[in-house]
């Protein structure tokens, strides 16, 4: 993309021709920001002349450096691009490389998702106050923050007058948990992720294991900076050095984490000589979308000095639509989804947005085989280990391709097992007593599993299965229709989007419905830091570039809901209607 195109602006042109020194790019949704990284990329190896060797582009999010890979992949060859990889990919790569000079094992043993929790199993841990996502989401925290357990003790001795007796018992033991996790990490040579973040700041900053690294790196660009942690944004500074340049593209705003963390205040803390650049211009969403979309997020304390122009003139207010029940928001939702595809709408510029995957997976079974869908972060309840389970049951039970059932189910070998043995003792019962039998054992499954903080999705998607079978009488129907949902609508054609808001990050659609807009879901009753929870709906909101609509239900999951108290902070620049008006 070269600095004549017409398609960018004087400000983003600005950013790209940077000279030396660090750099930050900031900019809200829909300015350019990564439009901006693809050109500064290209602007440092075809103009500048900078051999793709020396530059590195990379971003904290996966699903953003695919999507930077896509871009600087367009219209190149495959020997001019380097690999987009993730700051954590980086770290790794960086440590086998160090590792190896040194003569040391280059091998990562890296414990991570359930591995992690079996560690505390195996050290007989009782975490009190939560389950084992608990702690490991705080030790991940600490070390994201560079602090070893004997710095964190340090902190909280210092800080133990100003808690209250439970809060300072509970970080303490904590702290605890961490030393002896870390101890074990230690003496078995394992390490999680973080871990290796810490590892490589802790080399960068040895000037003979610095030396040991060959690469002569120039350039280091990081898109959606604002994803970062404290441990991130450290390993890519010391990784430029001070004779390279670092340039950040970020938006605080858009940032999922919780606390009050900011990736540009920080750079800009440590770094004295960095050079600001400011993207004013909003290409994507309507006014009347992006305005509220404001006016929410300036309620934030900690939020990025940036005003946002939008181009879009014209648009309607986001229309607010009340259901009795979260049935009747569903049925309203497929019917507005159809609706817009008759009147000429592609699927694909069709979205469903919200805070939390549970009422996405309740509306993609209603959705059923009728509209194609896609998802992001939303679990299918049929191929779901808890899906899978419930309609193998249901098949062995009624001895319908019961080995067939069997090899689909993602389930260890004694689960397995267990499923089989009990669906043979509900053979020859009414298919009634059969499904109540496939839930009662799905369900106790869970409860004699480790009980996680994903256990109250599991037990979601455990009803949303047992729901669809309630509606059939006959078991070989219920059957057919799971293998209507294994199969998929429509041959392959793009579907509409169903996304929780940190699935659409970096993401937009000309039509976007925003449902479950009930406290609790939005800002989310475990969410506990209501500018997050802002944040999270920012970032849905400007996933709209034309029409936004949000629904709410006065009853969802048999419990009574009120709307969410973000309505307040949008005031008057969102429309109510009523479901038969059309939004």
């Amino acid at each position: 993309m070269p600095l004549a195109s017409p398609l960018l602006t004087d400000e983003q042109r600005e950013a790209v021709r940077h000279g030396g020194g660090p750099a930050l790019v900031i900019g809200g949704p829909g300015s350019g920001k990564t439009r901006t990284t693809v050109a500064r990329y290209q602007h440092v190896v075809r103009e500048l002349g900078l051999p793709p060797a020396g530059v590195v582009c990379t971003t904290p999010d996966r699903r953003a450096a695919e999507r930077l890979r896509a871009y600087l992949a367009t219209g190149e060859s495959s020997a001019e691009v380097r690999p987009v990889e993730t700051c954590q990919s980086l770290a790794e790569r960086f440590l086998v490389e160090i590792r190896t000079a040194r003569g040391e094992a280059a091998d990562l043993h890296i414990v991570d998702g359930r591995r992690r929790q079996a560690v505390l199993r195996l050290l007989q841990i009782d975490w009190r106050h939560g389950d084992a996502l608990d702690v490991l989401e705080v030790i991940r925290r600490r070390k994201a923050e560079l602090l070893a357990p004997s710095d964190w003790l340090e902190i909280l001795r210092r800080r133990d007058r100003s808690l209250s007796g439970g809060v300072a018992k509970r970080w303490f033991e904590a702290c605890d948990v961490y030393f002896r996790y870390q101890e074990y990490l230690t003496a078995h040579a394992l390490l999680d992720r973080e871990d290796v973040l810490l590892q490589v700041v802790a080399l960068l900053r040895q000037a003979r294991s610095r030396s040991l690294w060959d690469r002569d790196l120039t350039h280091v660009i990081v898109d959606d900076a604002q994803h970062a942690s404290l441990a991130e944004l450290t390993f890519l500074q010391l990784l430029v050095g001070s004779s390279g340049v670092l340039w950040v593209a970020a938006d605080d705003d858009q940032r999922l984490e919780e606390g009050a963390w900011q990736p540009t205040a920080h750079l800009r803390e440590v770094l004295p000589a960095l050079r600001c650049y400011r993207l004013t211009t909003g290409h994507r969403g309507a006014t009347q979308v992006v305005e509220p979309a404001l006016r929410l997020i300036r309620l934030n304390t900690h939020r990025t000095d940036k005003p946002l122009r939008p181009t879009r003139l014209h648009g309607k207010p986001p229309a607010v639509i009340t259901f009795p029940d979260a049935v009747d928001e569903a049925a309203w939702v497929v019917q507005y989804l159809l609706d817009a595809h008759r009147e000429g709408v592609a699927y694909r510029h069709l979205a469903v947005l919200a805070r939390l995957p549970e009422p996405l997976t309740a509306l993609h079974e209603t959705l059923a085989t009728a509209i194609p869908v896609d998802r992001i972060d939303v679990p299918d309840a049929w191929t779901h280990p808890i899906g899978a389970a419930y309609a193998a049951f249901v098949q062995i039970a009624l001895d319908v391709d019961a080995g067939d059932a069997m090899t689909r189910v993602r389930l260890s070998p004694a689960a397995r097992q267990r499923c089989r043995k009990a669906a043979l003792e509900a053979r020859g019962q009414p298919f009634a007593q059969i499904r109540i039998a496939a839930r009662n054992h799905a369900a106790g499954g869970l409860e004699a599993g480790e009980l996680t903080a994903s256990l109250a999705n599991e037990l979601h998607l455990l009803e949303v299965v047992h729901g669809a079978a309630r509606s059939f009488t006959d078991g070989t129907a219920f059957l057919q229709h799971v293998q209507e949902r294994h199969q998929g609508p429509c041959g392959g054609e793009a579907g509409i989007t169903l996304a929780t808001f940190a699935g659409a990050a970096g993401r937009e659609w000309p039509v976007v419905v925003i449902i479950a807009m009930e406290d609790g879901q939005v800002p989310y009753h475990r969410g506990g830091d209501l500018e997050a929870e802002r944040r999270q709906l920012f970032l849905g909101l400007t996933r709209s570039r034309q029409v936004l609509n949000l629904s709410l239900a006065r009853r969802r999951g048999g419990l009574a809901r009120s709307p969410s108290s973000f309505f307040f902070d949008l005031g008057a620049s969102v429309r109510r209607v009523q479901p038969d008006e059309g939004a």
